[in-house]
């Protein structure tokens, strides 16, 4: 109940209990005063420019894998009338299926969707731009995870020399260009640079992100905007319960 209580707690107690690591935002009344849809509603975010973005495999896998079955009786009890938009953005026929979606999700939920939202929500009611990346490389002798979380600091920051791995001359090449991306953002708030691919400002109506990978650094339109599409849908009817 607090922190003072917390650290009565002897460490070998605490190392004994079972928990959970969430990614939620906390209502705090300091650094979030309120909901963030409330914020930029009435435009009291910080209106900075913005490049955020996410890792083509930034998720977690599940432990235990459901059969069809109990993949669309979950679905049924979590999302009750959303539950066939849910079953078609995230499909479960198949045990390779459901491991797939249950991992997008997990993706989208903790990183990609809110980082999208986060992006939509600053384009339409800020004033300065935004710019989002999908990250796409697998780096070499790590295929088994794919890009996975954090896998694009090294690039973003030019330090591959910290990770020893086999890296190609592509992959320099990619960190150079991310890191100058990086660095030119952080003086100007404009990741674009003489010889750089262009990066252009993140549009709702367009939807396209910069696809970060070796053999191409170009805007793609997001592919999965149906994963993202369901998620808007399922917050706002999370939303209006609380309402």
């Amino acid at each position: 109940s607090s922190i003072e209580t917390l650290r009565k707690i002897p460490a070998d107690s605490l190392q004994k209990l079972s928990g959970s690591f969430a990614a939620s935002t906390v209502i705090d009344g300091y650094v979030l005063p309120k909901d963030v849809y409330s914020i930029f509603k009435n435009d009291e975010q910080n209106d900075v420019a913005v490049l955020t973005g996410w890792n083509a495999d930034d998720g977690f896998p599940s432990g235990n894998i459901p059969d069809a079955k109990k993949y669309a009786a979950d679905a049924k009890e979590k999302y009750g009338a959303l539950a066939n938009e849910y079953l078609q953005a995230f499909p479960g026929n198949t045990t390779d299926e459901i491991s797939t979606s249950l991992f997008a999700l997990n993706r989208d939920n903790l990183f990609a969707w809110q980082a999208y939202t986060w992006a939509k929500l600053q384009t339409t009611k800020g004033h300065h731009n935004v710019y989002v990346y999908l990250f796409n490389r697998t780096a070499p002798g790590e295929e088994k995870y794919g890009a996975f979380h954090s896998s694009e600091i090294p690039f973003a920051l030019d330090n591959l020399h910290t990770w020893n791995l086999e890296w190609t001359d592509a992959d320099k090449k990619l960190a150079d260009i991310m890191s100058d991306y990086w660095v030119n953002f952080a003086k100007t708030g404009n990741p674009n640079g003489a010889s750089l691919p262009e990066w252009k400002l993140f549009s709702v109506a367009e939807n396209k992100v910069m696809n970060l990978n070796i053999d191409e650094q170009s805007m793609q339109p997001i592919s999965v905007k149906n994963q993202f599409d369901f998620l808007d849908k399922y917050q706002s009817y999370l939303r209006a319960k609380k309402k």
